[in-house]
């Protein structure tokens, strides 16, 4: 029998369709962190987050609202910040995660 994977869990689906610059400038996988997967794990419809700036949460959350709309369909997720130099480079992730998902996913 496949295997048979649950790719509605954005755990499952990011590192296979999602990449990720890394420290390096490298392009990788976005293979989620133990902090990301904690908040997965324990995360609930409204939650406040107060921001660190090195675990990735924003990243994570900006891979997981573009997950939920590739899996939902006819959904949108709003990415904004306190200022608007901070909103250009979130939404710019978003847009590079769109952009190297690859020929392993279609977006028609």
């Amino acid at each position: 029998m496949p295997n048979i994977v649950d790719l509605t869990d954005p755990l499952v689906f990011l590192p296979v369709f999602f990449k990720i610059t890394n420290k390096e400038q490298e392009i990788v996988s976005f293979k989620p962190n133990a902090i990301q997967i904690a908040y997965e794990k324990n995360s609930s419809y409204r939650d406040i987050i107060l921001k660190a700036r090195q675990p990735g949460i924003s990243s994570y959350l900006e891979a997981k609202g573009l997950h939920f709309c590739l899996v939902k369909g006819n959904t949108n997720f709003v990415v904004i910040s306190h200022e608007e130099e901070a909103t250009e480079r979130l939404l710019a992730r978003v847009d590079f995660y769109i952009k190297n998902i690859g020929d392993r996913l279609s977006l028609d």
